[in-house]
């Protein structure tokens, strides 16, 4: 599956740092990403939340300059490598304070943003996605159904859930396949929202 890009019009207006609605969207979709990944690095939850308010800050500083060149890759890339320098930075401070540092000086270092970030960076964003897509899908289904599926994600056999809730085999195929079929199309709507870059 190939993963989305970040929706260019947003990126527009995150050039606008007075654009209070435009970073709030910008949080909403990729703070817990950043977060997640800095946990996934082995930051505890307060450092991972600093690295998180660092990247911000270094973003509303390097957007109003911010041009998207495609030719060295992709907005993503860009995301990634600033979070990963941050979290680098926040390890090698002893008692874990980090400064506000410039974007712009780290990133203009690497020739090619579109060089492979590691493995764990795009099974975040590939998480991230589907986190997104499993919230807004729940919203639409009753609760029975979200709490089989649920208990097919925690690995209880299909068996044992329809067992436990007093369903057939059948039945419990049926939710797991119609929530599936709803995860992807909502994941494939959001990478169409973010399709440009």
């Amino acid at each position: 599956m190939t993963w989305a890009t970040t929706q260019p019009s947003l990126l527009l207006k995150l050039r606008n740092t007075d654009d209070q609605a435009a970073w709030h969207r910008f949080d909403a979709r990729y703070g817990h990403l950043i977060v997640a990944y800095a946990r996934r690095r082995g930051l505890n939850l307060a450092d991972a939340e600093d690295v998180r308010q660092i990247v911000f800050l270094n973003l509303v500083r390097s957007m109003p300059q911010f041009r998207f060149q495609p030719d060295r890759g992709r907005f993503r890339s860009y995301l990634g490598r600033v979070v990963g320098n941050v979290i680098e930075r926040v390890r090698q401070r002893p008692y874990r304070r980090v400064e506000v540092l410039e974007v712009d000086e780290r990133v203009a270092s690497i020739p090619d943003l579109d060089q492979p970030l590691d493995g764990v960076w795009h099974r975040e964003w590939e998480n991230h996605h589907l986190r997104r897509a499993l919230a807004a899908v729940r919203k639409g289904l009753d609760p029975r159904s979200v709490d089989v599926f649920e208990r097919l994600l925690q690995g209880v056999p299909v068996a044992r859930v329809a067992e436990d809730s007093g369903m057939t085999v059948e039945a419990v195929h049926k939710i797991k396949q119609r929530i599936r079929d709803r995860l992807k199309q909502r994941v494939a709507m959001q990478l169409a929202e973010e399709s440009f870059l």
